[in-house]
């Protein structure tokens, strides 16, 4: 029940760019994609909107599904929304009971690693893991967040794993997010692997990692600029996540914004590997 193969995040979708919900699901098919991650609701401490209409959603899942790629609807949480961020979750996925949560900044606003501020992260982490279950009973639902995490003393990470094996056993997944810093990969991976270990038993939830199609460049020295990886680099990014060790079934990239025909290249193989089981370095 828990995905398998390559995946994306699709943020903000433009017909003049991404094409007929058709003509994307076939590129993502075309290059071995297993699943694919549609956004929604979008939470921060400015207000609640959405990436994507739920109509929009649910048009471009029904294309994906048709080619075999299983569709995810993705949100970001923020605390004090959860009720109207579930509701606005099931409307994206219609009759679909797959989601992805992406926990980060609202999860905890005032950082606080003990006492009232900490218990209410907690707290809030536990009650969106339930209104999911709530929402989509029988599903799978799954948490990225940042790739220092487990190691975050303010962030819910053991309350999200811990909801997740009650509500979800066997059916959900977290991971973190390493997209541009390639020693951060397998800490991060040992992390998370370790937070399940402690709050449940392996495999009851599963381990996806989130790799990166772009790669960050200083300007200026101070400036950040965000450009996409050359294939050279996604070649040595999706490398760091082979390891013998560790196995990794799951793997969704953030983002399709960022892929251009280099990086679906290295995308198709990558999936090749995957889907043959590849998990040790050639």
């Amino acid at each position: 029940m828990q995905p398998t193969g390559l995946a994306l995040y699709v943020r903000a979708i433009d017909r003049d760019r991404h094409g007929s919900p058709k003509q994307l699901a076939k590129k993502f098919a075309d290059h071995g994609a297993s699943w694919v991650a549609i956004a929604g609701p979008w939470h921060d401490d400015k207000g609640c909107r959405m990436i994507n209409k739920p109509e929009t959603v649910r048009r471009y899942a029904d294309a994906f599904e048709e080619k075999g790629i299983l569709p995810y609807v993705w949100g970001y949480p923020w605390q004090g929304s959860e009720d109207r961020f579930a509701a606005e979750l099931h409307s994206c996925s219609g009759e679909r009971k797959l989601v992805l949560l992406d926990p980060e900044l609202g999860a905890n606003p005032t950082r606080a690693k003990k006492g009232a501020g900490k218990t209410k992260a907690n707290a809030h982490a536990a009650m969106l893991v339930s209104l999911m279950a709530d929402h989509f009973p029988g599903g799978v639902c799954g948490v990225s967040t940042f790739g220092s995490g487990a190691r975050m003393g303010w962030f819910p990470t053991r309350a999200f794993v811990h909801a997740l094996a009650t509500c979800f056993p066997s059916r959900s997944f977290i991971g973190g997010q390493t997209y541009t810093d390639d020693t951060r990969i397998d800490p991060s991976i040992a992390d998370f692997c370790q937070v399940i270990e402690d709050v449940t038993y392996k495999h009851i939830v599963g381990l996806v990692p989130n790799f990166g199609t772009y790669s960050k460049v200083a300007i200026a020295g101070k400036k950040i600029k965000y450009r996409a990886k050359t294939q050279v680099e996604m070649d040595a990014h999706f490398l760091e996540f082979i390891d013998e060790a560790e196995p990794i079934d799951a793997l969704i990239g953030w983002a399709e914004n960022f892929m251009n025909p280099e990086l679906w290249h290295s995308f198709a193989r990558m999936a090749d590997r995957m889907s043959r089981g590849a998990t040790v370095l050639p």
